[in-house]
């Protein structure tokens, strides 16, 4: 399927991102501005991953699964945990079906090095300054 979504140039990672459900290793989770050009600025949790050139904008249930598949909810001890991104066509925002990016373990891999914080990320994270949680 070519699907029209293909062309929607966004900052962040999208459907067309996750069809082939990467195994991606997070490199660091920063908060970022993710309004819309004119609106309000609205600050989330980001997790920027080795394999891919956007992040992914993280709500509550990713965060939670990061944090199981990590098994930590410390958030500057996820560097290393490797993840795989998948699309969920039945998530819901605000009370109607839209899909969503979802986070499930990776199937088994032999085991990597952590990933150092330090290592550089994207350059759509990388510019940003990290703010405390």
């Amino acid at each position: 399927m070519r699907s029209y979504k293909q062309y929607k140039n966004s900052r962040f990672l999208t459907q067309p991102d996750v069809e082939n459900q990467p195994t991606v290793t997070l490199v660091k989770t920063v908060e970022r501005d993710v309004a819309s050009p004119g609106e309000k600025q609205k600050s989330k949790p980001c997790a920027a991953f080795k394999e891919l050139d956007k992040p992914l904008v993280l709500n509550i249930e990713n965060m939670e699964a990061i944090a199981e598949i990590a098994g930590t909810d410390d958030m500057d001890k996820w560097p290393g945990t490797r993840v795989t991104l998948y699309w969920n066509p039945e998530v819901t925002y605000k009370g109607k079906v839209t899909g969503g990016i979802r986070i499930k373990a990776s199937p088994s891999e032999p085991a990597e090095e952590k990933v150092d914080p330090a290592t550089p990320v994207p350059a759509t994270v990388a510019d940003e300054v990290e703010v405390p949680f």
